[in-house]
């Protein structure tokens, strides 16, 4: 039994599935040590907060064969393991976020990206696991560290103090100087956890500025890009909602004509099985005395039309 467990159990009590996502948890944590889970505020660009469970410390990467434990935070979803967690890198004060299309300036992880593994990780309500996303997070930053050490003068606090920028435990509009940095600072740790891109000069912090620009660049070029997209996107299925709904009409106007159509075939059908009609009978009266009339009226005309007819002869 996990030592936490009964505290994590708590946390998780208002969550929509919390056995689960308690499994999931502790899971987590039993593989990496150097995570603790606790309930923090989250707050969100809209400004709106939510308690969730988060998972905070380090994970070991591997970066050229050196272990380095890089700091990285887990905001875990109440609606766990329907929608995916939000990661972020959280560095100490000694330590500068590296952006890149993994990273951004806020330290917040695009995990969802495409790496180089051999798939690309998509979050799946039902077979993914924070396990599996950290193990992900290890393998990508092990290609591309998201933190490098800054130099001592320019050790500053970790998150930008911009009371419109919200971080991740952290209410907008904090002062930097109330912020207590989650992990050591000493110079243990410092020796110890040497990240593995150090500006040693000035020609290196100016590549490393350099190198962070164009990654940003990128992003918002790929960003750009995805907008484009997803623009011709929609207009296409507009199109295609379009000519679907005109594909739906010409087939409902199809079936009528073959209904009136197949109609048509059976009084056709019907007609043909009668026996031929009488002209005599075609007309007939109600009673008798409007019978008379009518034969008077025919000898009438018939009279009429041999006398017509008889004037024309001559």
């Amino acid at each position: 039994m996990h030592p936490e467990e009964a505290k994590i159990k708590q946390y998780l009590s208002k969550y929509q599935n919390p056995e689960i996502t308690r499994q999931d948890v502790l899971n987590a944590l039993n593989h990496y040590r150097g995570l603790s889970s606790k309930l923090d505020t989250f707050v969100f660009n809209n400004g709106s907060k939510m308690d969730l469970f988060t998972l905070e410390g380090t994970i070991p990467v591997s970066y050229k064969g050196t272990m380095y434990n890089i700091p990285v935070c887990i905001w875990v979803m109440d609606t766990h393991p329907n929608n995916a967690p939000m990661c972020y890198v959280r560095p100490t004060p000694d330590m500068q976020i590296k952006v890149s299309e993994f990273v951004d300036h806020y330290g917040k992880i695009y995990y969802l990206k495409k790496t180089h593994l051999p798939e690309t990780f998509y979050w799946h309500q039902n077979s993914s696991d924070l396990l599996g996303l950290i193990q992900v997070m290890i393998v990508t930053f092990g290609d591309q560290p998201p933190v490098y050490a800054k130099q001592r003068a320019e050790v500053t606090t970790p998150y930008p103090t911009h009371s419109y920028m919200p971080m991740p435990g952290v209410s907008a509009g904090s002062s930097s100087t109330s912020y207590n940095p989650p992990y050591p600072t000493n110079t243990g740790y410092q020796r110890h956890n040497r990240l593995p891109i150090i500006a040693t000069n000035e020609d290196d912090l100016y590549q490393e500025q350099f190198s962070q620009t164009q990654a940003e660049l990128e992003t918002s070029r790929t960003t750009a890009i995805t907008t484009t997209h997803m623009n011709t996107t929609v207009f296409e299925i507009a199109i295609l909602w379009k000519h679907e709904s005109y594909e739906v009409e010409l087939d409902k106007n199809i079936t009528i004509l073959k209904d009136k159509n197949q109609e048509l075939e059976k009084a056709i059908e019907r007609m043909s099985e009668q026996q031929p009609l009488d002209v005599d009978e075609a007309v007939t009266t109600t009673a008798p005395l409007y019978k008379q009339l009518l034969n008077a009226f025919a000898e009438e005309a018939a009279t009429e039309d041999a006398i017509y007819y008889m004037g024309e002869s001559h």
